[in-house]
């Protein structure tokens, strides 16, 4: 009797880290980085990333940021690197069952 199996694609992800605390950073940081292209010029910064800005520009986007209404209310904004770095992996394999 010959074998009828087929082949099944199994994928798994692993994540590694705290999922909630890599979505809150990336969160301020994503909305640092809004700041800056929206408002930068007017602060005289001219980085085109906030990780690209000197101690005092950051010190100066982030101040600016706590300052203001139209932007303060969005959330917390964090002019760092994501340093809550959350590891993502992706297994694909193929098994005969």
């Amino acid at each position: 009797m010959a074998s009828t199996t087929k082949p099944v694609n199994i994928y798994l992800d692993i994540n590694i880290g705290d999922a909630a605390k890599h979505e809150t950073a990336a969160a301020a940081y994503s909305r640092a980085t809004a700041y800056l292209t929206a408002c930068g010029s007017q602060l005289g910064l001219e980085a085109a990333a906030p990780e690209d800005l000197s101690d005092e520009g950051a010190a100066l986007l982030q101040e600016a940021y706590a300052a203001d209404p139209a932007w303060n209310t969005r959330g917390a904004c964090d002019s760092t690197c994501i340093v809550t770095m959350l590891l993502t992996h992706h297994l694909g394999r193929r098994l005969w069952l």
